[in-house]
């Protein structure tokens, strides 16, 4: 597996076929690609969604060309299978993963794990205590005077951006 970190404007600017996690959580759907996957049920799903997971994806090997999964291994119960699952289906995979300086990541107590720089991955260790204290910091961030100063000083989303390629067959 070849992974290098990319610019935001290089992921954003590739086109993909397939995208793995839309989202169906607080921040809403937001499709980029053609054919779109979640675990959960969008309110308003795109046009082709599947209900599938990232660790099994009920599509045939190379269906797609490059997927995208914006911030979505965190959620996952394993990062590794996930990430060679999106690769057996799609030759290249755009990722999308809070820095670990962004507020986000800390608030937010649906994270299994930590991304940390070059693309790798920690279990969070999750506690009552933790999960409370992640908890309170959403709410915080997310009342409009807290929310605006944390954007203004870019702390609420900083993100990392990787492009993951499989191994030559």
């Amino acid at each position: 597996m070849r992974v290098r970190e990319v610019s935001r404007e290089v992921a954003d600017s590739k086109a993909a076929d397939l995208d793995v996690g839309v989202g169906a959580g607080i921040f809403g759907t937001v499709p980029r690609a053609g054919v779109c996957v979640d675990i959960d049920i969008p309110r308003n799903p795109p046009q082709l969604f599947v209900r599938a997971s990232a660790e099994f994806l009920p599509f045939r090997d190379k269906a797609f060309e490059t997927v995208k999964a914006y911030n979505v291994l965190e959620h996952v119960t394993n990062p590794s299978v996930a990430v060679r699952e999106i690769l057996r289906v799609g030759s290249t995979l755009i990722a999308r993963q809070d820095n670990w300086t962004c507020l986000a990541m800390w608030a937010t107590p649906e994270h299994e794990w930590l991304q940390l720089p070059g693309f790798r991955f920690l279990k969070f260790p999750r506690t009552r205590i933790g999960i409370k204290v992640s908890r309170d910091l959403r709410r915080i961030a997310m009342t409009p005077r807290f929310g605006h100063l944390l954007s203004k000083a870019h702390l609420m989303f900083r993100w990392n951006y990787y492009s993951v390629e499989g191994e030559r067959q």
